[in-house]
């Protein structure tokens, strides 16, 4: 499991109630050494539009690139991606 330490790369409102949240987490765990993501809130079958679909897979990868190690993408990176100049 995450650390609370840790704050997610993604907090994704899913449901009407504020408290229908799903987290996205990228780590190491310690304990094995192994990179994970964790996907937390998911308490239930969720039926997701598919924009909020894209965000979530987004997080996910952002999590994965953080659970390897690999530095997270700043508002830069997705300005100069928008741009089309990396």
């Amino acid at each position: 499991m995450a650390l609370r330490r840790d704050v997610p790369v993604l907090r994704l409102p899913v449901g009407s109630s504020s408290h229908q949240i799903v987290n996205v987490y990228g780590f190491t765990a310690e304990e094995i050494g192994m990179p994970l993501v964790e996907i937390a809130g998911l308490g239930c079958q969720l039926n997701l539009t598919i924009e909020k679909a894209e965000k979530l897979a987004e997080g996910v990868m952002v999590a994965v690139r953080r659970a390897r190690g690999e530095a997270a993408p700043t508002p830069l990176d997705e300005f100069m991606k928008r741009r089309g100049g990396a």
